[in-house]
């Protein structure tokens, strides 16, 4: 029987204690109560906090945040917290916020992250464990792939024609946010391996 602090798996995320259970020991998930986040966002991205809740997440910690700007209009967001391990991979971190910066640039729908007043993406937070990086996202509305239960042919179509997009636009950019760190992907991993 797994602990409190365990989370059912897979059992494909790479550095698993045991095949199906993923501890926070394995990963370092965040565990960052309400509060502490309003005070982090507010404090990074000169915006007042209405609404907060937490998301579903496997390893990391996501909210769900409308904030007032400056503007006074209200706008969405979606605050990731990474656990440690993620964290501790700062190119991949700042691999991830290029290529979403290059999907939009590319005309690409993808979650467009927002830049901290201090002029950048990412921010640490310190807990007991180690530090997290956070970053904040702008929220697209809308449902996975997966809970429609029969998407129709032009469903099909759009979201292979999405892919396709998504396929050539990393050909040309994984290559110049990835190579000079020598990463490739596995699929079967949540991490890069060293190629």
């Amino acid at each position: 029987m797994a602990n409190e602090n365990s989370i059912w798996n897979d059992g494909l995320l790479a550095g698993a204690s045991e095949v199906g259970i993923v501890t926070y020991e394995d990963y370092g998930t965040p565990d960052i109560h309400e509060k502490e986040v309003q005070t982090l966002v507010e404090s990074n991205y000169s915006v007042k906090v209405e609404r907060l809740e937490e998301l579903v997440s496997c390893v990391d910690q996501n909210f769900y945040v409308v904030a007032k700007c400056t503007t006074g209009k209200n706008a969405e967001f979606v605050l990731k917290i990474l656990c440690l391990k993620k964290s501790k991979q700062p190119r991949v971190v700042e691999g991830m916020i290029k290529c979403m910066l290059y999907f939009n640039d590319k005309s690409i729908h993808a979650p467009v992250p927002v830049m901290r007043d201090s002029g950048d993406y990412v921010t640490l937070y310190k807990t007991e464990y180690g530090y997290h990086a956070v970053y904040m996202l702008k929220y697209i509305s809308g449902m996975s792939y997966s809970e429609i239960l029969q998407p129709s042919a032009t469903m099909s179509y759009n979201a292979g024609s999405l892919l396709g997009r998504i396929d050539n636009a990393l050909r040309v950019s994984i290559y110049s946010v990835y190579h000079p760190y020598n990463v490739i992907f596995c699929v079967t991993s949540i991490g890069p391996k060293q190629q």
